[in-house]
């Protein structure tokens, strides 16, 4: 069973931390609620994920597949 981004947003529904998809050498940082209302990016497997700081703020690192 794979996992989706809008799985693992049911899961996490911690809306102050910010969201950084890595997908290859490319990482986009975003909110709760810019993931949560973006059809095209819920759909997206996901690879795996951990809590680190990113630009110095605790954030969610999401390692998009593919």
């Amino acid at each position: 069973m794979d996992l989706t981004l809008f799985d693992l947003l049911l899961i996490i529904k911690d809306t102050e931390k910010p969201i950084i998809l890595a997908r290859g050498d490319i990482m986009q940082k975003y909110r709760f609620s810019e993931l949560a209302l973006d059809n095209d990016l819920l759909p997206l497997d996901v690879a795996g994920v951990r809590c680190d700081t990113f630009d110095g703020r605790p954030s969610y690192i999401v390692k998009i597949r593919g």
